[in-house]
């Protein structure tokens, strides 16, 4: 995650969701795209 540009955000996410004890887990794109239907995910 450190080489993306979105990186320290995604860090300071993970952290407010652990604090609040929201469950949240990595997966790929492609993992996204299966539980979504390929519908779009990202707008």
């Amino acid at each position: 995650m450190s080489q993306r540009k979105d990186a320290a955000a995604l860090r300071d996410l993970f952290a407010v969701a652990k604090e609040a004890a929201v469950p949240l887990r990595k997966v790929s794109r492609h993992e996204l795209n299966l539980l979504c239907g390929d519908r779009l995910h990202q707008e």
